[in-house]
C-alpha cells in the first residue's frame, strides 16, 4: 500500500487549519497553502489555541506539532513533494476544478488528490485532472480535530487502491472512517440537510427558533451520539407499532411483510436476541446518564 507521509493542505480557512492540525498532531509533515499570508499566520494561531484548549498537550508538544507545519503562498512549491493533498477551499465547483487542474500539473504522479467538499461531485472535480483514479472526497466536519468522523466519497473512476490508502491514512489519525458505497454521495450532508429542511419549514410556520433548537437538543440531539435512528426504530418497536409510517419505503415495507420488525422477531435493521436486546438497553441508559451530566446547563 502507498506510504503517505507528506501532506499538503490547500486553503487555511475555516476547515483547512483544523485538518492541518490533525495531520501535524499525528507526526505528519504538513504544508499549509493559502493565497493570503495573513490567513496562514492567523491559521497557525488558531491551531495553537486549539491545542491549548485540549488541555492534554504540554507547551513542548504544541511547539513540536507546530514545527511540522510549513506555510507558503506558492501552490506549486507547496505540493511538489506531497504524497496526499487536501483541497479545503470554498464550495465552488469551478474554483475547485481550477485548483485540481493545477495540482495535477504540480504534484508527483503518485499523489492522491482529495477534496473536502460537502456536496459537490467528485467525478466532476476529477475531470479537471489526468488522474481521476487518484481523486477522492474526504469530507471533514467542523471542527476537524474534535468531530470523530471522516467521510470518504468516491468518484466514478476512483480506484480501490486510492480508497484503501485514504482509509489507512485517516484511521492512523484515529478517525471513524465511513466509506460511502455509492459514488458522488456525501451521505452525512444529505442526512443533515434533511433535518434542517424540517426545522426551517417549522420556522416558516411560525415556530420560535429557541423552541425548535430546544426540541432538537433535548430529544434527537441528546440520543444521536449514542443510538442512531435505525437502531432506535428497532429498540422502540416502531415497525411493529406503526407500520403505516413506512408504506412509502419499499425496502422497509418488505421487512414488515416478512415479520422482520425488530427484537421480538430477532431481526429488524439489526440482528437481535433477548440477551442482546436487554444488554443494549442497559448500555444505552448508562450512557444517557453520562450524557445528561455533560449537557446539564445547556437547557
Amino acid at each position: 500500500m502507498q506510504q503517505i507521509r507528506n501532506i499538503s493542505i490547500v486553503g487555511a480557512g475555516l476547515m483547512g487549519h483544523g485538518i492541518a492540525q490533525c495531520f501535524a498532531q499525528n507526526r505528519r509533515k504538513v504544508v499549509m497553502i493559502d493565497v493570503e499570508k495573513g490567513t496562514l499566520e492567523k491559521a497557525i494561531q488558531k491551531i495553537k489555541l486549539s491545542m491549548q484548549e485540549f488541555g492534554t498537550m504540554t507547551d513542548e508538544d504544541i511547539e513540536e506539532t507546530l514545527s511540522r507545519i510549513e506555510l507558503t503562498t506558492d501552490l506549486e512549491e507547496g505540493v511538489n513533494d506531497a504524497s496526499f493533498v487536501v483541497e479545503a477551499v470554498p464550495e465552488n465547483l469551478e474554483l475547485k476544478k481550477e485548483i485540481f487542474h493545477k495540482l495535477d500539473k504540480y504534484c508527483p504522479d503518485s499523489t492522491i488528490l482529495a477534496s473536502n467538499t460537502s456536496g459537490l461531485s467528485i467525478t466532476e472535480i476529477s475531470k479537471a485532472t489526468s488522474r481521476p483514479e487518484k481523486v477522492i472526497g474526504t469530507h471533514w466536519w467542523n471542527p476537524p480535530p474534535i468531530v470523530p468522523i471522516l467521510e470518504i466519497v468516491k468518484g466514478s473512476l476512483t480506484s480501490e487502491s486510492t480508497v484503501e490508502a485514504t482509509v489507512s491514512l485517516h484511521k492512523d489519525l484515529g478517525k471513524v472512517v465511513l466509506v460511502v458505497p455509492k459514488k458522488d454521495i456525501v451521505l452525512t450532508t444529505i442526512i443533515w440537510r434533511g433535518l434542517l429542511e424540517v426545522v426551517y419549514s417549522l420556522f416558516e410556520e411560525g415556530f420560535n427558533p429557541k423552541d425548535l433548537d430546544l426540541a432538537v437538543k433535548t430529544t434527537i440531539g441528546f440520543r444521536l451520539p449514542i443510538i442512531g435512528p435505525l437502531e432506535q426504530t428497532d429498540l422502540g418497536g416502531y415497525l411493529e407499532k406503526f407500520p403505516r409510517m413506512f408504506e412509502k419505503f419499499s425496502r422497509i415495507k418488505e421487512m414488515i411483510e416478512k415479520g422482520e420488525v425488530g427484537p421480538p422477531t430477532a431481526k429488524g435493521f439489526y440482528q437481535w436476541d433477548e440477551k442482546k436486546f436487554n444488554e443494549r438497553i442497559r448500555e444505552r441508559d448508562k450512557k444517557f446518564i453520562k450524557m445528561l451530566e455533560i449537557v446539564r446547563g445547556e437547557y
